[in-house]
């Protein structure tokens, strides 16, 4: 008897060691970006677990991929594919491992986005958002406004969205940021002088790395504004012609605005 609690004890300590050991021998997962549309994939990459370790991965209690760990206990780039019907907002990745007795979980806050950040939602001028599942022909028909704002927009401009916010440029207020679900006014930046009127193109999203937006005034000054701190990172005005600036669009690390007849690749960060 004696040797069987031996044996048994000696196992334990063999489960339970990845566990009770320092911060750095944990099990630990990665994501390639802790947020993402519907319908899109996430990388994550994990180590520290058993050797050979199973890992169920599920997104708010709701299964939705799996991920093997090599003899190291360690995994890379395993695909997890988010489904569709998944609510906007934060949500709880969590990676189980099922190979061990103690059931040892790793939880990840991931939110679901489904961004609308540039005029016509793309540079191909889709205007289609592929990652949409609330709005379909059967859905549209019961839409009810949920709130409205006064101040009034540029003519010929549309919104843009993202992390829950809806940014426009305003003739009266230059750009305005509103709180998406209440229509809150968060902050704003005017460009207006007494020459030079605030409207030009809609607003237009950095990747979000870059935490910058882009919006113009009506003598095509482009404007990159920091979307954390709210204050002017950068101007450019070598494009400026009497008619304005017609159009805007980002490509990766570069922002494409057109003027009649002219046209300026810009460096996001510069």
């Amino acid at each position: 008897m004696r040797n069987r609690w031996t044996v048994f004890t000696l196992l334990l300590a063999v489960v339970t060691l990845p566990v009770l050991l320092s911060g750095q021998t944990l099990p630990k997962v990665t994501l390639n970006r802790p947020y993402a549309p519907p319908k899109s994939p996430v990388l994550a990459s994990g180590k520290n677990f058993l050797p050979s370790a199973h890992l169920i991965v599920s997104l708010d209690q709701q299964q939705i991929g799996e991920a093997l760990a090599d003899g190291s206990g360690a995994f890379k780039n395993a695909r997890i594919n988010i489904p569709s019907g998944i609510p906007e907002g934060k949500h709880t990745m969590a990676f189980i491992d099922v190979s061990n007795p103690l059931g040892y979980t790793v939880n990840l806050p991931f939110t679901i986005e489904t961004n609308w950040t540039q005029q016509n939602f793309d540079p191909q001028n889709d205007a289609n958002n592929p990652y949409e599942w609330k709005l379909d022909s059967s859905t549209v028909t019961g839409l009810k406004p949920a709130w409205s704002t006064t101040v009034a927009p540029c003519l010929f401009t549309t919104a843009v969205v993202a992390g829950g916010v809806v940014y426009y440029n305003s003739d009266l207020g230059g750009l305005q940021a509103l709180d998406a679900a209440t229509g809150t006014l968060l902050w704003s930046y005017n460009m207006a002088t007494s020459q030079t009127p605030n409207c030009g193109t809609a607003p237009t999203l950095g990747p979000r790395y870059t935490h910058l937006i882009f919006v113009s005034d009506y003598d095509a000054n482009v404007y990159a504004l920091n979307l954390i701190t709210h204050k002017l990172v950068w101007t450019y005005s070598s494009i400026r012609n009497a008619s304005g600036l017609q159009y805007s669009i980002a490509v990766g690390n570069t922002l494409f605005v057109s003027s009649y007849g002219r046209v300026a690749a810009l460096s996001v960060f510069t």
